[in-house]
């Protein structure tokens, strides 16, 4: 990659968990992301957390929806005549769309960083418009940036001729500051730690994400009750949505935790470190980096096309080896936190593996070299 080389990231807003991520880019390979100051549904940006160089542009969702987007590029890119465009790829992204057919212009090389695959088209064969128009799309852009490897080699199948210009920068967190609040709480005492967060001194499950449908918090609700009748366990569920309310009838549960939504990880990693297993009965997206971070193995239930649909990040799991992954039932879920207290060596094993996961793997040096690997692809091809 040429030091005079000027690459621009056009991002939507900028969500807190990607403050570091943009951070680490800027630094290691001169990107600049451009973004604007957006809010919608109650979700900022926090621009003002990257205390380095990044452009703030006009722009916003509109028809108050979160995937419909719109921002001023042309400014930006006159002024930085830029070699090398990274933009999210999205249908609903018409800043994508101005990128694509101004590429034709300003003569700069484009990288989708996108999915891919739906999460929805995972296990499916369809050929909908979408697939089709998503297909077209994709095999004209100059490189593609996907979050997975099971994703890249689905996309490979389906674009013949694509497989040079497809690359995996798998999505994470800031790990590091996860990883340093564990090893600090872990010093302590477990069962005074639980002590003091008000828990019984008993195995502990923990979800931790919004309360919504696609989580399955009414099968994670179920599960904990078949699981009462066998053993003592405590369940803290850590997070604010629409489906709060399911929780209503269990106010009087002694081992029963419901916080609400804490965004310190210092607090929030309490309870974690205090868990023995993080629960996500329906979608997996980037909770799995929360559980691994605090040595916590991830149950969940099997991907299907009636649900859960995972993210990307579900690639992270290996059943048996981090994790476990059931069918969707709460008997299912049960029988599996059950395996783990009847065998606490294996538990261990499994926390120690999901440790090892997030540093080995799922760190934001894998993630910049993802990019690193892109750029270099799309300025060392011949027009």
């Amino acid at each position: 990659m040429s030091e005079s080389s000027s690459i621009l990231l056009f991002q939507r807003i900028v969500p807190s968990y990607r403050v570091p991520v943009f951070r680490r880019l800027h630094e290691k390979l001169g990107i600049i992301v451009c973004h604007t100051d957006a809010v919608i549904k109650g979700n900022p940006s926090f621009w003002r957390e990257m205390d380095y160089r990044n452009v703030l542009l006009p722009g916003g969702f509109f028809l108050g929806r979160q995937n419909l987007f719109t921002q001023r590029v042309l400014p930006v890119l006159r002024e930085r005549k830029p070699n090398v465009v990274i933009c999210e790829y999205a249908f609903g992204n018409l800043t994508f769309w101005k990128l694509y057919v101004f590429r034709l212009l300003f003569r700069y090389r484009l990288i989708g960083w996108t999915h891919g695959v739906k999460n929805r088209d995972m296990l499916s064969g369809r050929r909908s418009l979408h697939y089709r128009l998503n297909t077209f799309v994709t095999s004209r852009l100059d490189a593609v940036l996907l979050y997975s490897r099971r994703r890249k080699e689905m996309l490979i199948r389906r674009i013949e001729g694509i497989e040079d210009r497809v690359f995996i920068a798998k999505n994470t967190l800031a790990t590091s500051e996860y990883t340093a609040t564990f090893d600090e709480y872990a010093a302590r005492d477990r069962g005074a730690l639980r002590t003091q967060l008000g828990l019984d001194d008993v195995f502990t499950i923990c979800f931790m994400g919004r309360l919504l449908p696609a989580k399955r918090l009414d099968l994670l609700l179920s599960a904990w009750e078949h699981m009462q009748r066998r053993f003592d366990v405590n369940l803290v569920v850590i997070g604010a949505g629409p489906e709060e309310a399911r929780f209503t009838r269990y106010r009087t549960e002694q081992r029963l935790h419901t916080p609400g939504a804490i965004h310190d990880i210092r607090e929030s990693g309490k309870y974690l470190a205090a868990s023995d297993v993080m629960m996500i009965p329906g979608a997996v997206g980037l909770g799995l980096i929360h559980a691994f971070s605090f040595h916590l193995p991830l149950v969940t239930c099997e991907y299907s096309e009636e649900g859960p649909l995972h993210g990307p990040e579900f690639e992270y799991l290996v059943h048996e080896t981090n994790g476990l992954v059931c069918k969707s039932t709460p008997e299912s879920l049960a029988d599996a936190v059950e395996y783990l207290v009847s065998n606490p060596d294996i538990l261990a094993e499994m926390r120690k593996n999901a440790f090892l996961t997030v540093r080995d793997e799922a760190n934001i040096d894998n993630m910049v070299e993802g990019f690193r690997k892109a750029i270099d692809y799309v300025l060392n091809t011949d027009d």
